[in-house]
């Protein structure tokens, strides 16, 4: 569904940092995230998921990179809310042959719940591709995935 959203981990860690891996300022993901908290789409989680966002809020806790908690505070109080944040439990994650195990739960709960698939990872839909499940993943660039939520 359209206001479903599958948001990947590297997208949270570079808005909150405001640096990509590549060491270049993250605009796009803080755009993104600035307009998706809030946004009326949903952020789709399991337990799993939740807990990777909660280790991520632990590990830049002593960092300054992080000193901009803002958009952190936002995105972590988003994630009480369970409206905008309903937890989906019981998903059996399949063992991809392809798809990284710490994607495959990301990967998978777009697909079985029709939820658009949102990072920065060019790997990541490089091996969604090779598992030939490109025709089920609604995979979005993250600068793809900006008017979708301010629309």
């Amino acid at each position: 569904m359209i206001n479903d959203f599958v948001i990947d981990e590297n997208v949270v860690i570079n808005a909150w940092g405001g640096i990509n891996a590549q060491g270049k300022k993250a605009y796009s993901e803080k755009i993104f995230l600035t307009a998706f908290i809030p946004s009326d789409k949903k952020l789709l989680c399991t337990i799993n998921i939740q807990s990777k966002y909660r280790k991520l809020e632990n590990a830049t806790l002593t960092n300054k990179k992080y000193e901009d908690v803002g958009i952190k505070k936002w995105f972590l109080e988003r994630l009480l809310d369970s409206e905008k944040c309903p937890i989906i439990d019981g998903l059996k994650i399949p063992k991809y042959k392809h798809v990284k195990d710490d994607d495959a739960e990301f990967v998978y709960l777009a697909i079985t719940k029709d939820g658009n698939l949102v990072t920065v990872d060019k790997r990541m839909w490089d091996e969604i591709k090779k598992e030939k499940l490109d025709t089920k993943v609604k995979y979005i660039d993250v600068i793809k995935a900006i008017p979708l939520v301010i629309t």
